[in-house]
């Protein structure tokens, strides 16, 4: 029997993204917290705290900030905030605008792929 490896995993579901929509959605969202949770980490390193720390700092426990840092868990706002004031960080928030104006152009694009149509 074969041994799956991490690299065949990723393979997989890069093919699989590939042909599902949905699944690259999900996955898109996936990488986004677990981006959140390395730089929430590295902060936290950087401070030269520990999680029980930040923890304690933010007032709730090491548990919720190693399921922050590991994506496994939904930010909010405020804890956010609370995040970014203990580890002297200010939180900046953007929109990628570009997102939604590819998108808009590809629902006016006619049949031709050379062709857009913006109104």
């Amino acid at each position: 029997m074969r041994n799956i490896k991490d690299t065949d995993v990723l393979d997989w579901i890069a093919e699989e993204e590939k042909s599902d929509e949905e699944l690259a959605a999900l996955m898109a969202e996936e990488r986004k917290k677990m981006k959140i949770g390395m730089n929430i980490r590295e902060m936290r390193k950087r401070a030269g705290l520990t999680q029980k720390e930040l923890a304690k700092r933010i007032k709730t426990t090491q548990s919720v900030i190693a399921r922050i840092e590991s994506a496994d868990s939904d930010l909010n706002m405020a804890t956010l905030l609370k995040i970014s004031v203990a580890l002297g960080y200010e939180l900046t928030i953007a929109f990628d605008l570009s997102r939604t104006l590819k998108e808009e152009l590809r629902r006016s694009t006619n049949a031709s792929d050379s062709t857009i149509l913006v109104a």
